[in-house]
């Protein structure tokens, strides 16, 4: 299984591009804290979000916005001007949430554009 779950705050404004079949994707670095007082530290995480879910982060989130993501890890790796090999550590947006309450309202919003979402019912379970 590769599933990974973040709650953090972006570090940046997203930066979305288009493909040349004009299918938008967006970058952007969140912010995920861990640990206790003289433990505490923060992971700087890439994230990578397409479609129209890379659209809508690039509409509502900024520098600071809090969010809750749900992806999935992917590696890569490149060559660098020393010929040495370098690694990248991705997270892919499958859905996300909203945190920021600025209205001071309990109505999070809940973006989840996944193709392959299952439907179960409850009744058709084993257990």
């Amino acid at each position: 299984m590769n599933k990974v779950e973040l709650i953090g705050r972006l570090t940046s404004d997203p930066m979305i591009k288009y493909t040349e079949k004009n299918v938008a994707f967006a970058r952007f670095n969140l912010a995920v804290n861990d640990g206790f007082g003289d433990n505490k530290k923060a992971y700087f995480i890439n994230m990578i979000a397409w479609g129209s879910r890379a659209e809508t982060i690039q509409k509502y989130l900024n520098k600071g916005s809090k969010v809750g993501i749900v992806g999935k890890l992917q590696t890569g790796s490149f060559e660098k001007e020393d010929g040495t090999r370098g690694y990248t550590y991705d997270v892919y947006v499958e859905s996300l949430e909203f945190l920021d309450n600025k209205n001071n309202s309990e109505d999070d919003i809940i973006v989840d554009e996944s193709d392959d979402e299952l439907s179960i019912d409850d009744d058709g379970l084993p257990f």
